[in-house]
This record gives structure tokens, sequence and C-alpha cells, in this order.
């Protein structure tokens, strides 16, 4: 069966990520214990509830100052908390227009209001889209569909509302978490090793079509 779908993770895949820098950016603030507030793999239900979108950003800074003890103002806590992101590369955005010459693409990604305001304000000054919507097909964010990876929920969800064959649509992420939770609801996965310097790009070849080893699965 051929691919005709592919869903892009956007942090580690389509967007440079660093979680040192904001680990560096808190304790800078203040925080003693980042780790337990903010890791990779395991989330305080503050940042959980931020990403869900059962927390507003206020609410989030608010939480954030009750938790720590620190007197210290939004703008500082958003700054810290953007510090995660690095950036968008331009061969990626170029990469995204030729791979939907040749498929239906999506992108879900784990995010949260004030990191979107960020990286869309980036998007706009540096490449003139208004929003990620217009490079795919459907865009989902935790925080607005109210789920987040590696619940299977968000991925039977994305299956349902995209109208997707799972048998006919790969996801891309850096998280193995996120790859196997999608990949036991039947969709076809690429765990990308984003750590270890591989880039999404070499899944493609010029044109943008995935390699060969990646059409039939």
């Amino acid at each position: 069966m051929s691919v005709r779908n592919i869903i892009f993770d956007l942090g580690g895949v389509l967007y440079d990520i660093s979680f040192d820098s904001t680990a560096k950016a808190f304790k800078d603030l203040g925080v003693g214990n980042f780790d337990q507030l903010y890791s990779r793999f395991s989330q305080d239900a503050l940042i959980d509830g931020l990403e869900t979108g059962k927390l507003s950003p206020e609410a989030f800074r608010e939480g954030f100052r009750e938790r720590t003890g620190l007197a210290v103002s939004g703008q500082e806590i958003d700054r810290a908390w953007n510090a995660l992101l690095v950036g968008f590369k331009a061969h990626r955005i170029d990469l995204l227009k030729q791979v939907r010459k040749h498929y239906s693409i999506y992108l879900l990604s784990n995010s949260n209001r004030i990191h979107y305001e960020q990286f869309s304000r980036e998007l706009q000054q540096q490449f003139g889209y208004n929003s990620l919507d217009e490079l795919f097909k459907v865009v989902w964010f935790s925080h607005e569909v109210g789920l987040r990876k590696p619940d299977r929920e968000i991925f039977e969800y994305v299956i349902k509302q995209g109208d997707l064959d799972p048998g006919e649509t790969l996801f891309i992420d850096d998280t193995p978490g996120h790859v196997e939770s999608a990949a036991r609801t039947g969709l076809l996965t690429r765990h990308l090793r984003a750590q270890e310097g591989e880039d999404v790009s070499v899944l493609f070849d010029s044109r943008g079509l995935l390699k060969e080893e990646y059409r039939q699965r």
C-alpha cells in the first residue's frame, strides 16, 4: 500500500528546539527544581494543563509563581519558556513546499498558546506565511484540540477528523513514545532521531518524494 498522507511533528522535526536553553533560562530566574517541573518525558500538571488548553497563559504564569514562590513578571516567564524555541530552517520550509505536491500533509504538535504566538511571528517575519495552516492541509495543536501526545486518543482524533486511512498515512515524530502510540492505532510511523542529528530531509528525495524504503509499507 502506498503512502498518500504524511503527518509531521513540529518541534524537533520541522522546528529546532532546545530543552537545555529553557532549563537554563528558568534556573537563571531562580527555579532550582526545573528538572522536576519540566522534563521531556514527564511533565508537571501545570505544563500539561497549558499544553491541553485547560489552563490559559495567564493561569499558567500565576501557577508558576505559586509553585516556585518567585515574584517574576509574565514577560520574564514567557521569555524563559520561549527559550525552548530555536527556530525554523529555510530548507525544511522549502521541503514542505515540495512534499505537498505529492502528498496530503498534516501537522500534529504538542504546543501551547505562548509558544504558538512566538513561532507564528517567526514564520510570518522570516517566510511570509501568516500561519502554519498555509503550509498544511490540516494543523492540529494540542492546546486547541484538548488532547496531547502520546495519548492514543489524539491519534484516533486525527485519523477521524482527517478522514485518514492509517495504512496510507505516515507519522513522523522525534519522540519514541509518540511513535509507539501512533503505531498502535495502525498509523505507519518513522522515528526521526533528531537528537542524533538526523534531519527530516533525509527521508525525501530532491523532488519531495519519500525515498523508496518509505513509499510502500
